[in-house]
């Protein structure tokens, strides 16, 4: 058997349900395919029509829902009874935000917004955020009942991301740069400050933190780097990232979002791949 069918077969089945091109994870479903043998299904009534025509069992089920209350409980309950052991994961748009606290999330689901998407699914399905797709056991054997806090503490048992070189780290304050020097050290980088009013970038720099308070802010400290950090990619903090605000800003292609509060885990996946696709688009 040749290595790509080989890996092929040992691809974990995913199975995702609703809209692939909805606007808010529209872009990133190439790599959800590249990560997994994914199955597409647009409702729930399809999915239950696939399970049954094919006998065939996913280790997830990835519920998209771009608004709250999209799916009728019911209907998960259903689909939930005919994969008992299936991990289950709500995929949630903008409209779905603050659902836990003033609405009814469905119980059994792990809960995870469109900004997180990507970072999420490769713990789950255990990829170190490395083009060669490396897996391990990820994180799909947790119980359905587990509470989120029981499911941070999962995911914080596994080993984080690794990564080498230097980092830049664009904050307003040493405190803010002192605790992101520090996580990104725990994952093997060196980091460098770059106050405002930088004049000079320093060599080899494989990636640039930006710490704000929203993505308009980081606009603003971005054009105040000196034209050389142009060309180097960038993994923005912000609160409340909007759809339109996080595509205006990776337009360029080399910078991505991460919403505070934010996991460690969560940032050293997205520097790690996003420091992998330069790499190889120099390569190119």
């Amino acid at each position: 058997m040749k290595r790509s069918e080989q890996q092929a077969r040992t691809r974990r089945l995913v199975l995702f349900v609703g809209r692939v091109n909805d606007p808010a994870w529209k872009d990133q479903m190439p790599w959800l395919r590249e990560a997994c043998e994914l199955v597409c299904c647009a409702t729930i009534a399809a999915a239950e029509h696939w399970l049954a025509g094919t006998q065939r069992f996913p280790v997830m089920v990835i519920f998209a829902q771009p608004r709250r209350d999209f799916y009728v409980a019911a209907d998960i309950k259903r689909l939930m009874q005919l994969l008992p052991m299936a991990h289950l994961v709500s995929l949630e748009g903008s409209w779905c935000e603050g659902a836990s606290r003033s609405g009814q999330p469905y119980e059994g689901l792990q809960r995870c917004y469109w900004y997180q998407f990507r970072p999420r699914m490769a713990n789950l399905l255990g990829l170190d955020g490395s083009s060669s797709g490396k897996a391990d056991g990820g994180l799909l054997n947790g119980l359905r009942t587990e509470t989120e806090n029981e499911r941070v503490i999962a995911a914080s048992k596994r080993a984080l991301p690794s990564g080498s070189g230097l980092l830049g780290i664009a904050a307003r304050d040493l405190v803010t740069y002192d605790s992101l020097d520090q996580a990104c050290r725990l994952a093997g980088y060196r980091t460098s400050w770059l106050r405002s009013g930088t004049v000079d970038v320093p060599l080899g720099l494989r990636a640039i933190v930006v710490d704000v308070d929203d993505v308009l802010e980081a606009e603003v400290l971005l054009n105040q780097l000196p034209a050389e950090a142009a060309a180097i990619p960038c993994v923005v903090l912000a609160h409340f990232p909007r759809l339109a605000d996080v595509k205006r800003l990776s337009s360029d292609g080399r910078t991505t979002v991460v919403a505070k509060p934010f996991r460690l885990h969560d940032l050293l996946w997205l520097l790690a791949e996003s420091i992998e696709v330069d790499r190889l688009g120099r390569a190119a």
